[in-house]
């Protein structure tokens, strides 16, 4: 998902999107749909974080970025995430899920005044949307600190190549190679998520296998 920041948009008018239509947008990072989004949805955002919670601009802007993430996450979960309240609401939910994380905030504080309050029944599932989106952030975090040649191996490891596929796409001298070769990665990428502090408060305790990585 590209990072929209700095562009200067100028559009003819103020279509409103359907709920569907941004969902889908998010999805395929479909320009105008993402445009559309950063121009009218970040300022009340970045107001609402700024004025109300005291935080900084670069707090909004990584909180919202966030945000699309987990809706990006939360769209093509299996079921996909029902929204039926505005998609305004759904960001500032996570925002202030991810804020409350980070920093205090004033218990007087009404987080939404302008905008109708989040279903009850959606908390829980918001909340382990941001969970998956942030177990999905450390992964990538440390798959892009492999070299190169890991990186292409396990991609095609968890998009489900065989051995002999992967051999012949990497040009691989032998099988067995092959097999040493995704264990010594796998190994590896273990060991550098394993060791994070992160991942702990993340997994809460519960086993943790590579066939939770994301396919990229």
């Amino acid at each position: 998902m590209g990072n929209f920041f700095g562009v200067f948009v100028t559009m003819s008018n103020k279509y409103k999107y359907s709920n569907e239509e941004i969902i889908n947008g998010i999805k395929s990072n479909n320009y105008e749909i993402m445009t559309y989004i950063y121009k009218y949805y970040y300022p009340k955002v970045e107001n609402f974080i700024i004025r109300k919670l005291r935080g900084t601009s670069e707090d909004a802007k990584d909180y919202f970025q966030e945000a699309l993430i987990v809706l990006y996450e939360g769209a093509i979960s299996n079921p996909p995430l029902k929204i039926h309240y505005s998609i305004f609401t759904f960001i500032i939910s996570v925002c202030m899920h991810m804020f409350k994380r980070n920093k205090k905030i004033n218990k007087g504080v009404t987080f939404f005044e302008f905008e109708e309050e989040l279903p009850s029944d959606t908390e829980t599932e918001i909340s382990e949307l941001i969970v998956k989106a942030e177990r999905i952030k450390l992964y990538q975090l440390h798959f892009n600190e492999l070299g190169e040649k890991c990186q292409i191996l396990l991609k095609l490891f968890l998009e489900g190549y065989l051995i002999p596929e992967i051999t012949k796409i990497l040009n691989f001298a032998s099988e067995n190679f092959t097999k040493k070769r995704r264990n010594q990665c796998k190994k590896l990428f273990f060991r550098k998520i394993y060791f994070d502090s992160k991942l702990k408060e993340l997994i809460n305790g519960k086993p943790w296998n590579i066939r939770k990585l994301p396919r990229w």
